[in-house]
């Protein structure tokens, strides 16, 4: 992951839980993770390399397209249920 796309999941996209996500390294027995994904209106607002949502979308699909499929992971969304907050 480059410097870029780690500053956008560490402001917009954060990742709590472990260590092994970020490492990219096979998933320990039990390891667990949570995305949690700011979808509220600031992130409507661009930023040098694009809209702030786009962007973020873009890191957590690199995460989860990257993780050891035994980790659980779990994603919580917040800021996205009115127009306009």
């Amino acid at each position: 992951m480059n410097r870029c796309l780690a500053s956008v999941l560490t402001g917009w996209a954060l990742l709590i839980g472990s260590s092994e996500v970020l490492a990219q390294k096979p998933a320990a027995a039990g390891s667990r993770a949570i995305i949690v994904f700011d979808a509220s209106g600031s992130m409507y607002g661009e930023v040098p390399g694009g809209v702030k949502i786009d962007i973020a979308k873009k890191v957590v699909s690199d995460i989860v397209g990257s993780i050891d499929p035994a980790m659980e992971l779990g994603l919580m969304a917040y800021g996205h249920r009115k127009k306009g907050d």
